[in-house]
């Protein structure tokens, strides 16, 4: 259900980032790169949505009836944000090997409790073998999401997710045949 007094949110902002890139580093041509940031968020009316999650007994054993599977509410609250993305990336004639890493934490401002709406700190890693003898490229991939560890409000919520997404890539780059994943 709707909230109808939910303000729009407004925010300062600014972010800073380096980054370094080395030539030749195990083979001519390869290149090596490291990219960093972080940023920072002041959010007044921050639209914090809490997601409530309980799955009734009648969503799996008859009779079937309607389920539902929780509540979701949004609210405003003040609040501060700052994250962090780090990446390496290694890129040669026949592979790239890539990581990264990336944190969101946000607080309600003035008080103790963590915002609800926030991703958990991402690690993800990919792989690609470089096939130019016939135009394409196989790879691998796999992204990690940490458990929710924040402290959230008791009266509100205490949400808690672990999550992992696996994927695989073909793309065949040959000139007049369309490129194809999966």
């Amino acid at each position: 259900m709707p909230n109808p007094n939910l303000e729009p949110e407004t925010s300062k902002y600014w972010e800073a980032g380096a980054g370094l890139s080395f030539n030749d580093v195990v083979a001519t041509g390869d290149t090596l790169r490291f990219k960093g940031s972080y940023w920072h968020q002041d959010v007044d009316d921050f639209i914090n949505l809490v997601v409530a999650v309980t799955f009734p007994p009648s969503c799996f054993f008859g009779p079937r009836a309607p389920c539902n599977a929780g509540t979701a509410t949004a609210d405003n609250v003040d609040a501060v944000l700052e994250g962090t993305e780090i990446e390496a990336r290694y890129d040669a004639s026949r592979v790239r090997v890539q990581l990264g890493y990336g944190t969101v934490e946000g607080r309600e401002r003035d008080a103790p409790f963590d915002l609800t709406s926030l991703p958990p700190d991402r690690v993800n890693a990919s792989f690609t073998l470089k096939l130019p003898e016939i135009d394409g490229r196989i790879g691998a991939g796999a992204e990690f999401a940490d458990d929710f560890r924040k402290a959230y409000n008791p009266a509100t919520s205490d949400p808690s997710t672990e999550c992992a997404t696996a994927m695989r890539r073909w793309i065949c780059l040959r000139p007049g045949n369309p490129a194809m994943t999966s």
